[in-house]
């Protein structure tokens, strides 16, 4: 039989300032752990001494920017001060729950029948304090990013997108162009995982797995077609074939990459920039009919009689293509209505990891980087708040199971 104790009370930072918590308590006896804390049930109190909504603010300003700053904002508004640490520790709890949230996230709203799944992964580097890089501050870890969204098809002509890519930003208005249908339900998950080996095969399992899961919510009978949509990276197009196979994908190399190699020809090839965009818009022409073949052979032909570094300049790029050239059929893709440039990563890149760690001022540990980019990842999903919801209430069952009298209600008294 439980016995009411001497009063425990205990710190309490809410969004209107530091309180003490006089609360009885129960348990066996004195000197033994406590069982039960009835005021701390009834104001569904979370397990830290900040509150949940004072933790979603933190939080959400922490994603944006440094903790230090947070830490100022708040201090200047609410007149709370917290500390880094504090800060740090919270960030690292609260990113614990966000792989039981994207597994119980329910299907997205199924679409039309010829609705596309459309399936981006790319890298981007994240500046690491340097207890993380042997001593080197800012030196950068690769972070892996994955997107899964669901898109109409939108027929294009290979002319079309060309001149949508050469149209010069000064030129005269023009009529506009067709509503591009826009991505539905698009997610995004990143992490930057290593091993004691500083081997990164755990974090490309994580956003593979989940990229797979994604793709069967959002298609469990596989009747709509797959898009795998990356740049020429060999070891992402393995693990994709690996994670998302079946007999509706298709696999589409990134356009902008293709075009950006052509470019790297054409420095070499031409002598002024208007000779190089000449070039690079006729190969990339070429490349959007479905002459493939006919670019590599020209390229073939130029990069033998160089030598030096112009032409391993060369060689790399007819490699890159032709290592990719069954990923290139860009007029078939077009004629689907198929996407063929990875913007959507592209733009979670930037958004994602470089607005948020693209500076050494901004550097991080490898396990706050891991942290904060699961976090940003929600947000950016457009998810905060149903993510927010899931963990109080997970935090509300694990701590108090059914003693919490206000699980029916939105949100904790206690703010």
């Amino acid at each position: 039989m439980l016995k009411r104790l001497a009063p425990r009370p205990r710190p309490y930072r809410s969004v209107f300032g530091d309180f003490q918590l006089e609360r009885f308590v129960y348990g066996q006896r004195e000197g033994q752990a406590i069982e039960l804390i009835p005021l701390d049930a009834r104001l569904q109190l979370p397990e830290t001494c900040t509150s949940f909504l004072l933790q979603s603010w933190n939080e959400r300003l922490m994603i944006e920017q440094p903790y230090a700053q947070t830490n100022d904002l708040l201090e200047r508004v609410l007149e709370v001060r917290q500390s880094v640490q504090t800060l740090e520790r919270q960030q690292a709890g609260l990113s614990t729950s966000v792989d039981a949230f994207w597994a119980r996230r329910p299907a997205p709203e199924p679409a039309s029948a010829n609705t596309l799944v459309v399936n981006t992964v790319d890298v981007k580097g994240v500046a690491m304090r340097a207890s993380e890089t042997r001593g080197v501050g800012g030196k950068k870890k690769m972070a892996l990013l994955g997107s899964v969204y669901s898109i109409a098809p939108f027929v294009r002509t290979p002319d079309a997108v060309l001149e949508a890519l050469f149209a010069e930003k000064t030129s005269v208005l023009k009529p506009a162009p067709t509503a591009r249908p826009k991505p539905l339900h698009k997610a995004v998950r990143a992490g930057l995982i290593r091993d004691a080996e500083d081997h990164s095969g755990e974090q490309a399992r994580m956003i593979f797995d989940w990229m797979q899961y994604q793709n069967r919510l959002r298609n469990p009978d596989g009747a709509r077609h797959t898009v795998v949509l990356i740049d020429g990276q060999c070891s992402l197009w393995q693990a994709a074939a690996t994670h998302l196979p079946g007999e509706h994908v298709t696999e589409i190399l990134d356009v902008i990459h293709v075009a950006g190699y052509l470019w790297e020809a054409a420095e070499v090839l031409e002598d002024t920039p208007e000779q190089c965009r000449a070039w690079v818009k006729t190969a990339l022409g070429q490349v959007l009919h479905g002459q493939v073949a006919d670019v590599l052979t020209d390229l073939d032909a130029q990069r033998k009689p160089r030598r030096g570094r112009a032409r391993k300049r060369l060689d790399s790029v007819y490699t890159y293509l032709d290592v990719n050239r069954q990923r290139m059929a860009y007029d078939a893709y077009l004629e689907a209505g198929f996407p063929i440039a990875a913007g959507v990563i592209e733009g979670a890149c930037r958004h994602l990891v470089k607005d948020r760690h693209g500076a050494l001022r901004h550097a991080l540990d490898r396990p706050g980087a891991h942290a904060m980019l699961q976090l940003r990842s929600v947000a950016l999903s457009e998810l905060w708040e149903p993510f927010m919801d899931f963990r109080i209430h997970s935090e509300l069952s694990r701590l108090y199971g059914d003693q919490a009298a206000n699980d029916d209600q939105a949100l904790p008294i206690a703010t």
